[in-house]
């Protein structure tokens, strides 16, 4: 409720990491919704954790790009493709295009991030050729987007 009702992205901008009093406020925050409490975010709350990263910047924080990994590599199937689709869809140039291709700039955590979308893109692949309850869940829902791990 928290995370979905207020202005994440001022909230990390706010709370500062104080190097000469070895506090890491901020780093402590992010990564205590991005990797300690992840499976309990909602793929809504998820979202607005990404775009308030995306909004801060993440070269801000040193390991802002791990706990975006984190957070799209708990993401799962029909699950990552909601993200994707809710990532696109906000109306603003913070997309996830721009997330992995322009924000993230170590190799490592890219490839990362391409190999799972792709891994993810090939289960969901699997599912709709063998027409399973998943998939026909999936024709279901108003955005229908199929992972593609291709750019």
């Amino acid at each position: 409720y928290l995370i979905c009702n207020s202005r994440l992205g001022l909230i990390f901008y706010k709370i500062k990491d104080h190097r000469s009093f070895k506090h890491q406020h901020r780093t402590q925050f992010i990564e205590l919704l991005a990797i300690e409490k992840i499976s309990q975010l909602t793929v809504h709350s998820r979202v607005i954790v990404l775009h308030a990263l995306q909004i801060m910047k993440l070269p801000a924080n040193m390991r802002a790009e791990h706990c975006v990994r984190n957070i799209i590599l708990s993401t799962k199937q029909d699950d990552l493709s909601e993200l994707k689709t809710l990532m696109d869809a906000k109306g603003d140039y913070y997309c996830m295009n721009k997330l992995i291709y322009d924000d993230i700039k170590s190799e490592i955590v890219r490839n990362d991030i391409l190999k799972h979308i792709q891994n993810q893109a090939k289960v969901q692949y699997s599912h709709m050729i063998f027409n399973t309850r998943r998939a026909k869940n999936r024709k279901q829902k108003f955005w229908r987007k199929v992972l593609s791990g291709k750019r």
